[in-house]
Order: structure tokens, then C-alpha cells, then sequence
């Protein structure tokens, strides 16, 4: 008989363990990108590219 996703505590434990890992490096390649867009030209450089970054 198959296991019932909803009703199962341990299958639920299990796929919210996976979730938190993925939902964590989605988090993590955002502050990524964040932080590669803030000084897209640079450092010590503010022409036209840099002010188009913000």
C-alpha cells in the first residue's frame, strides 16, 4: 500500500528537510547576486555603469 504524503509524519519531516535545504540556497544565491550588483563597476568608480546599478 503506498504511503500517503499528508498523512504521514515522518514523509512530511522528511520533505520539509529538503525544502528548508533548497529555500537556504535560493537565499544564499540571492545575497550572492545582491552583493555582485552593488559595485558593478568597481571599487572607487562612479561613472554612468555604477549609477546604473541602484
Amino acid at each position: 500500500m503506498p504511503t500517503r504524503f499528508m498523512t504521514d509524519p515522518h514523509a512530511m519531516r522528511d520533505m520539509a528537510g529538503r525544502f528548508d535545504v533548497h529555500a537556504q540556497t535560493v537565499e544564499d544565491e540571492a545575497r550572492k547576486m545582491w552583493a555582485s550588483s552593488q559595485n558593478i563597476a568597481g571599487a572607487g568608480w562612479s561613472g554612468t555603469a555604477q549609477a546604473t546599478s541602484y
